[in-house]
């Protein structure tokens, strides 16, 4: 199912299209599961750095309760993203740690650092990092 990337062309195509109005509706009438498994596939994919955005973007709006893979490998993905950065997920540190500090349970403000959590760094080390 390539239905998120196609939607993620059009959203780079079109400046007045609305991901998140999309992605919902999508939701709607296919449920999350599907979504957020291509949202986590373009994560992992160094071919796709301009979608990565996006992609995590699609993770915040899941409710995170069909997540495909564990929490903190969720968290890893998208900090290797961040990583190794480029134009996908630049200036994204504050996606990503609203995202991360929920998968973790811990509030906005915590001292929590996934870079030092050992779950989070074997599912980096995993993806070669």
């Amino acid at each position: 199912m390539e239905v998120i990337k196609a939607l993620l062309d059009r959203e780079a195509q079109d400046e007045d299209f609305d991901l998140c109005l999309e992605v919902q509706n999508h939701a709607k009438s296919e449920g999350w599961l599907s979504i957020v498994e291509e949202a986590l596939a373009i994560l992992s994919d160094r071919e796709k750095p301009l979608y990565w955005r996006s992609a995590a973007n699609i993770i915040f709006w899941s409710p995170k309760t069909e997540l495909p893979i564990p929490k903190m490998q969720v968290v890893a993905r998208l900090y290797w993203c961040l990583i190794h950065g480029g134009e996908g997920i630049e200036d994204a540190e504050n996606l990503v740690w609203s995202i991360a500090k929920d998968l973790k349970g811990v509030g906005y403000l915590s001292e929590w650092d996934p870079m030092q959590d050992p779950e989070v760094a074997k599912y980096l080390a995993d993806m070669g990092e």
